[in-house]
């Protein structure tokens, strides 16, 4: 992330989401948040993909951050996030 401002901080779980993962992505860059948000995506130990996208999804995307861990409980990757 570069020196501006963070106002909002939206924190989304992924596991094995391959199919709903970029929908939802977009979904978030349709709000119109400018450069006053940031997506951070906690990736749960994924083994379909969706690690590959959201990588990729990173590399190209200031907005957007990456967290991985592997699987452990429903909630944990929401903690990890914030």
């Amino acid at each position: 992330m570069s020196s501006r401002s963070i106002v909002i901080s939206i924190v989304i779980p992924c596991y094995n989401e391959r199919g709903a993962i970029e929908e939802t992505i977009s979904a978030v860059d349709e709000l119109s948040l400018a450069d006053a948000h940031e997506i951070i995506v906690v990736d749960d130990g994924s083994t379909d993909g969706s690690d590959a996208l959201l990588v990729e999804r990173a590399e190209s995307d200031p907005h957007f951050k990456l967290l991985r861990h592997d699987t452990d409980t429903v909630d944990k990757p929401l903690l990890i996030g914030f």
